[in-house]
């Protein structure tokens, strides 16, 4: 079932037995990059980016990377 930004299964009585919270309007197919200048630029303020954009730039950028192989090794062990 659907209701706003919760997807939720019921018994069958309406009783909720699971929840997730989901917000499908802010989902696009974009650039990495706009992840973190959109997270970077509207939840920090310019002295914590002064001192840490670059280890938030190098961190965001490791993590994907080690996501983007670990998935590709996913589909390849899948496909072979």
């Amino acid at each position: 079932m659907w209701n706003g930004n919760v997807l939720y299964r019921t018994d069958g009585l309406g009783n909720a037995l699971k929840a997730k919270l989901t917000n499908l309007h802010a989902m696009a197919k974009g650039h990495p990059a706009d992840d973190i200048a959109y997270f970077l630029y509207t939840s920090t303020g310019k002295g914590f980016r002064d001192i840490y954009l670059d280890l938030c730039l190098r961190t965001y950028f490791t993590v994907l990377k080690e996501l983007g192989n670990a998935y590709a090794t996913f589909v390849q062990k899948k496909i072979s």
